[in-house]
């Protein structure tokens, strides 16, 4: 037989299940997969965030503690201080807006070219444009007057004969004197210039100034090395744009990102409440919020970080971008999906081959129970290394049942037998019982009605002289014998076949009573002329009731009498046969040969060849009948067989055991 895939089979459905079960799973985890990560990556750099602002602030603190405390010891020590910072680098750019002084040289910032106003930071991309020429960009954007300005007056200077360098010089003697208006005007301008937003900003605040002395200075952030130190690392390690503000004068301190401006922007309107719509808080401390932001222009999400630093002069600007995560959830849900595929392939696999190694005990459970149905019950299970304890404690109890279901099916064979038997048996009765009172009718009304016709011939004067009458009377009287002795007859053959009748066994001569018997029928014997030959020496000495035997014994002479024919010669012997312990008595009687097929017959009541019943022979069918009930009682055989001359009958006893009683069975 092919072997198919069942649907309906174990393995199949562990299968199915096995594949439902983990599409659902995997199915689960990619749904969960984008929402996992995106939570689990904004709470991870809400938390990178908050550490970056204790890591900022204490170094800004250190800064401003430095600055404050250098503040006393003059230029001297000032410029040592400048002299010893190394150069910035690491894509950290250094502003003070656009009079920013640089950290390695004092000149008047309308002096440097501009390269020298800012230290470049290196590209860290392709998309990235130089963070310096960023800055210029948009330091220059709407000033073109003011560069011209600046730089007619560096020419007025150098020659000294215009009126505008006098105006300059005026204005950059009241800067140094701190008397006048004026002073505070061009002040003014040259803070404006530094954010480079109006063609008014273009003022002789563009000359050469000295550093401030004032101990609130935040130039000291913009030039502190570790401060530096700590935005590059920030950017490099947790890519953190980062834009440090002065938002009393105004001025970019520090700045990891080319975006500085646009950061600036946003954080100055953060300060005065302009939120966007789908700004979310996902943190606040009292100086410091942490928040997500929408960009609408490039479409990007971002997570920002700003407030004050401890010293409420400072402002600050951090972002992380959120839309990387966005692509590693995709990147992550393709390898799960690759991976997914793989596992319910190669598990179904793996799960349909190994199911195989629990369904194959069960298969031969289910062939023995087939075979089992059709009573078939010399099949048994097997038990498989393989095989689960269950399967096995089933596989065994099977077997149990097939063996006591085989003994009860074979017990119930016996008894349906049996029982079949017994009815055979009892219709077998029943058409004997009919058989039987067939034949005692039919027995019974011949001697009746002679018996009856005699009688009324008697009685109506028939048999006027005595000789008459004595013959009338002679045949009531026989028939009325012949019908006593076969009631007894046939009282005693009832009493045998249903052992009502007890035998008596004991030891006795067997020729004794087979001389006993030929010497009771003489009268018989003489009268039809008939000599019955009987040699035998000794004695033949058995275990019986000799009751019972000398009843057989007369029945088969009765029989021999009544059937001699040709020679009429009867004749009975004793036989032994000491190997077997019995001794076999046979009465002869020449004559007809019985037919074959009727000698089986001989044994039935009221059974006799001539069909026709007549009287010729004698006998009322009964004597052999009663000869098959005695030896039945004994349990020893007994038969008839034809000679070539006449019909023989015969019958064995066990031999007696000297000094043996052998009791009453």
């Amino acid at each position: 037989m092919k072997n198919t895939v069942n649907p309906r089979s174990l393995r199949f459905r562990v299968t199915l299940i096995f594949v439902a079960v983990t599409v659902v799973l995997f199915g689960s985890v990619l749904a969960a997969n984008t929402w996992f990560l995106e939570g689990y990556y904004r709470n991870y750099k809400v938390q990178v965030l908050k550490d970056a602002y204790e890591e900022i602030n204490a170094v800004v603190q250190s800064a401003v503690e430095r600055e404050q405390n250098s503040a006393g010891s003059g230029g001297k020590d000032q410029a040592a201080e400048m002299e010893s910072l190394p150069e910035p680098g690491d894509g950290v750019t250094l502003i003070t807006g656009d009079d920013a002084r640089g950290p390695f040289e004092k000149k008047p910032l309308n002096q440097l070219p501009d390269d020298d106003r800012t230290v470049k930071m290196p590209e860290q991309s392709g998309n990235h444009r130089n963070p310096t020429a960023a800055e210029d960009e948009q330091d220059a954007a709407g000033t073109a007057d003011e560069q011209k300005t600046a730089g007619a007056a560096e020419e007025q200077k150098t020659a000294g004969t215009s009126e505008r360098q006098a105006t300059a010089g005026a204005a950059q003697q009241q800067a140094a004197d701190g008397r006048t208006d004026e002073q505070a005007t061009a002040g003014a301008a040259q803070q404006q210039a530094a954010d480079g937003r109006t063609d008014e900003q273009t003022t002789a605040g563009t000359e050469e100034q000295e550093r401030p002395e004032d101990p609130d200075d935040d130039f000291s952030i913009a030039t502190d090395p570790t401060v530096a130190e700590t935005v590059r690392r920030l950017r490099d390690t947790s890519g953190i744009s980062i834009v440090i503000y002065d938002s009393l004068r105004n001025e970019t301190l520090l700045t990891s990102t080319a975006d500085a401006r646009k950061l600036r922007d946003r954080v100055q309107r953060y300060i005065i409440g302009q939120y966007p719509k789908d700004l979310d808080v996902l943190y606040e401390e009292d100086n410091y919020k942490i928040q997500t932001a929408f960009d609408a222009f490039s479409k990007t999400k971002s997570l920002e970080s700003w407030g004050f630093f401890t010293d409420n002069g400072t402002v600050f600007i951090m972002a992380i971008p959120l839309d990387s995560i966005r692509e590693s959830s995709v990147i992550s849900n393709r390898f799960l999906l690759r991976v997914g595929l793989i596992v319910i392939i190669v598990g179904s696999i793996l799960i349909y081959l190994i199911t195989r190694r629990i369904t194959e005990p069960l298969a031969d459970l289910s062939k023995l129970s087939e075979r089992m149905s059709k009573l078939d019950f010399t099949a048994k299970y097997q038990d498989r290394k393989n095989a689960a304890a269950e399967v096995t404690t089933l596989g065994k109890n099977m077997n149990v049942l097939s063996d006591r279901l085989s003994r009860t099916i074979e017990e119930l064979k016996g008894a349906n037998e049996q029982l079949q038997k017994d009815i055979e048996e009892k219709e077998k009765i029943d058409e004997l019982r009919k058989e039987f009172i067939a034949n005692v009718s039919h027995e019974l009304k011949t001697p009746i009605a002679l018996i009856q016709g005699y009688a009324e011939g008697l009685v109506e004067g028939m048999a006027e002289d005595p000789e008459n009458r004595d013959y009338y009377c002679g045949v009531i009287m026989d028939e009325a014998n012949k019908m006593n002795k076969m009631v007894r007859q046939l009282l005693t053959l009832t009493a045998l076949e249903f052992g009502r009748e007890r035998s008596e066994f004991h030891n006795f001569d067997l020729n004794d009573v087979v001389r006993g018997v030929i010497g009771a029928n003489q009268i018989r014997l003489k009268e039809k002329n008939l000599k019955v030959d009987f040699e035998a020496e000794g004695t033949e000495m058995v275990c019986a009731d000799e009751f019972q035997i000398e009843q057989v014994i007369t029945n088969y002479l009765n029989n021999a009498v009544n059937h001699v024919e040709g020679e009429r010669v009867i004749s009975i012997r004793t036989e032994e046969d000491a190997e077997r312990g019995i001794v076999r008595t046979t009465v002869y009687n020449s004559g007809k040969n019985i037919p074959q097929e009727e000698l089986g017959k001989l044994w039935q009541k009221f059974y006799k060849v001539d069909k026709a019943r007549t009287r010729a022979y004698g006998g009322s069918g009964i004597g052999l009948s009663i000869v098959k009930a005695i030896m039945d009682a004994h349990h020893q055989a007994y038969g008839v067989s034809n000679t070539e001359d006449g019909v023989e009958f015969w019958f064995e006893l066990k031999m007696a055991e000297i000094d043996t009683f052998c009791g009453t069975r």
